[in-house]
């Protein structure tokens, strides 16, 4: 059970993510994300509450995927053995990904990013059905070494 905190008139949104990498998720991101990519990713059930009342049913999503994407040569500024890439967007910030590496992927932790992952497929699918709550950040850059 979670409970929901938002406005009285408001449900909650498809995607819900919180701190410390909780993502909650509806059945219409559910249903997507499954047929994208099926079987990689855990769903565990939820009752969604509003003070005492039970508004809905939801899915705490743990993303199956935690992968090396970057290319590790064009991104800049360079790693240089820090375990996190620097979250700077700064003019000479790139950030890069192997094809290679996201082949397999439609939702993905990166291991030295910060994030959620998406790929250009779940994404159109996720904006055609129109659900909301999750934000696309600027398109990054996909090349091969």
């Amino acid at each position: 059970m979670i409970t929901y905190k938002g406005p009285s008139h408001q449900q909650p949104l498809d995607y819900n993510g919180f701190p410390r990498g909780a993502h909650v998720v509806s059945d219409a991101f559910r249903a997507i994300l499954e047929h994208v990519e099926p079987g990689r990713h855990q769903f565990f059930p939820v009752t969604v509450m509003r003070k005492d009342n039970v508004i809905g049913r939801m899915s705490i999503l743990i993303v199956g995927a935690q992968i090396d994407a970057g290319n590790h040569q064009l991104c800049r500024p360079a790693r240089e053995g820090r375990r996190i890439y620097s979250l700077n967007h700064g003019p000479n910030w790139r950030c890069v990904l192997d094809p290679a590496e996201i082949a397999r992927h439609h939702l993905w932790h990166d291991k030295h990013r910060l994030g959620l992952f998406m790929s250009e497929t779940l994404a159109t699918a996720l904006e055609e059905a129109q659900l909301e709550g999750y934000k696309l950040g600027t398109p990054i850059e996909v090349a091969a070494c």
